[in-house]
């Protein structure tokens, strides 16, 4: 009898066990200058970031034999009321298997777009997207605990955000980071209320802020390629703006 004791106060230690990260993907940790997602690190924006999802999910390659793990992290940084900062980020390693080109690498509808390396276990890309802000149907679910912090709260998703994506890997190593920064908050002028941001309609302010967030990209890459090996930044990242 003593013995059967047992199994109901392991299942509560369990469920202990269980709760603590979750109290974490509901936006209790703030981190400041980098942060750590599974064994890489990832550069941030000068500022309190708030860690509202972070998590990890099992899957396959695709012949379907060798197990995997994504380790996933969405980050919010408010400027009145608004999610005006945001990351995305995905990390991987030791998985078994290395990455074809994906994301910024073959996306065509960059606005800007650079590619140092787009082969079969080894990426370096990075550029800028006009990324809607609403959710739909093909939304990942880890990527849905950024949109239910708007719920009940007006106009704290803005109307979009400009993302800078950055996709580096080597071999079975994989870090992808989006920083998202909404025009509304950041930009100046027409740029902020701007809805078509495509070559031969933009505006002074647009531009401006495309290249201020593309210099930004660059610092932003010399350190997630240190982040990439579990490394911290080597110098702390600077604002876009």
């Amino acid at each position: 009898m003593r013995r059967l004791c047992l199994f109901p106060l392991l299942a509560l230690l369990m469920a202990l066990r269980v709760a603590v990260p979750e109290a974490s993907a509901q936006g209790t940790q703030t981190v400041r200058g980098a942060f750590t997602l599974g064994s890489k690190v990832v550069a941030l924006p000068p500022g309190p970031w708030r860690v509202v999802y972070q998590g990890a999910e099992p899957g396959r390659t695709r012949d379907l034999t060798v197990p995997t793990a994504l380790h996933r992290a969405v980050l919010v940084q408010e400027v009145a009321g608004r999610a005006a900062g945001v990351i995305l980020a995905t990390a991987a390693a030791d998985v078994g298997t290395v990455w074809d080109p994906h994301g910024i690498c073959t996306r065509t509808d960059a606005l800007r777009r650079h590619v140092e390396q787009a082969v079969r276990g080894s990426l370096d890309c990075r550029g800028l997207v006009n990324q809607g802000a609403g959710a739909g149907t093909t939304t990942p679910a880890w990527m849905r605990s950024l949109y239910r912090l708007g719920e009940g709260r007006p106009g704290f998703i803005p109307p979009r955000w400009i993302a800078a994506q950055l996709l580096l890997s080597e071999d079975m190593h994989l870090l992808r980071v989006d920083y998202r920064f909404a025009p509304a908050a950041y930009a100046t002028g027409t740029a902020r209320n701007a809805a078509n941001w495509h070559d031969g309609v933009r505006t002074a302010e647009q531009t401006a802020f495309l290249d201020r967030l593309e210099t930004f990209t660059l610092a932003a890459r010399t350190e997630l390629r240190r982040g990439l090996y579990g490394r911290s930044p080597a110098t702390p990242l600077a604002g876009p703006f």
